[in-house]
């Protein structure tokens, strides 16, 4: 547990000695934003292979894939395009090590380049990613963390508004499906963005919310081994745990956007737009209530990210005075969650950190 107070130790001291540091505000976030990630990218990459439940399997995995024809995936239940790219690095011949750095430079950019391009507060972005259970998920599902960083890069063509869009969100699309099926989920977003933030759309998230526990006693049931509810989350993480936060984030969300309506309507960037984050959101509650207690679980992650951006920019909507207090609040907010459903719980098998043996230091 230390070593994850000691990153964000250094995370509020990098923030610190930059803002301070005499340099412009552009300067002074692109410089915090360089340190913490090069910090959060060598936690992950250098860490010890029992750091994260599903690293070691992983890493077997890697080190038989070099032994199977290109692309063969009947040796593995792993997704085609994750076996193609093991054995493209086995061919390489880099070493069990170096494919995880690789893997974490992969998964990392992506969240590095829209927080550094479309957050108004960087920090908090970082923050919200460092505690609200992407970091310590990302120590363990490989898969399917780099299939989110590829959904969040086809983010920007979400919109589907010329064959351009259409191309990149689809080929992103594919390329995330094969590395792991579950980003199939994130196909909704283009049609979640048709929608508008308003009384009808409420009352339908509502009327879901009330109907999504019926559809989940199906899925648990759709094999006679019950295999879907044997890899979820910690009950902590279910029903009484991670949504409770996750409806105080969507009234914040709802919130913000009747009350700054005007800026929301009249800002064309997707990044930026309230009101669809908030849509976002209340798709991700749907499929947490619908997928609760089985491992479809943890895609409802592909929706619930992009509170990264959604809290911090729908803060600086407010005034000064109102911006300072709901910065403090969602700072002690993500720093409790962090501690009680990412540490205490060992969820993800993430605690305690240790460095690898195989470094040469």
């Amino acid at each position: 547990m230390d070593a994850y107070i000691f990153l964000l130790f250094i995370i509020y001291i990098a923030y610190l000695l930059t803002k301070f540091g005499g340099l412009s505000l552009k300067e002074a976030n692109n410089k915090f934003l360089a340190i913490s990630f090069i910090v959060i990218y060598t936690f992950c990459a250098l860490r010890d292979y029992s750091v994260g439940r599903d690293i070691l399997g992983y890493i077997k995995t890697y080190e038989r894939a070099g032994d199977f024809p290109f692309m063969d995936t009947t040796w593995t239940y792993m997704e085609s395009g994750y076996v193609a790219f093991m054995q493209l690095c086995s061919s390489l011949g880099l070493s069990n090590r170096m494919y995880l750095c690789i893997v974490y430079a992969l998964m990392i950019l992506p969240i590095y380049r829209t927080i550094k391009t479309y957050s108004k507060d960087p920090l908090l972005s970082v923050i919200i990613f460092v505690c609200f259970q992407f970091l310590t998920f990302d120590l363990s599902g490989i898969r399917q963390g780099l299939a989110m960083s590829f959904c969040l890069i086809s983010f920007e063509y979400a919109k589907l508004q010329n064959k351009k869009d259409f191309i990149y969100f689809s080929c992103l699309m594919l390329l995330s499906y094969l590395f792991h099926r579950s980003s199939l989920i994130f196909i909704f977003i283009p049609l979640v963005l048709r929608f508008k933030l308003n009384v009808k759309s409420i009352i339908i998230f509502i009327v879901a919310v009330l109907v999504a526990p019926i559809l989940t006693k199906p899925l648990i049931l759709l094999n006679s081994n019950n295999e879907l509810s044997r890899y979820s989350f910690d009950d902590r993480l279910k029903m009484g745990g991670m949504l409770v936060f996750l409806f105080l984030i969507l009234l914040f969300m709802i919130y913000s956007s009747i009350k700054n309506r005007r800026y929301i309507l009249n800002n064309e960037n997707i990044f930026y737009n309230i009101e669809q984050y908030t849509l976002i959101l209340m798709v991700g509650i749907f499929f947490s209530l619908v997928f609760n207690g089985t491992m479809f679980g943890r895609a409802t992650m592909y929706y619930t990210i992009f509170i990264i951006y959604a809290i911090p920019n729908a803060i600086k909507q407010y005034k000064t005075s109102s911006q300072t207090i709901f910065t403090m609040i969602f700072h002690l907010v993500m720093l409790v969650f962090f501690y009680l459903f990412c540490l205490t719980p060992q969820i993800l098998d993430t605690v305690p950190y240790k460095l690898g043996t195989d470094l040469p230091f």
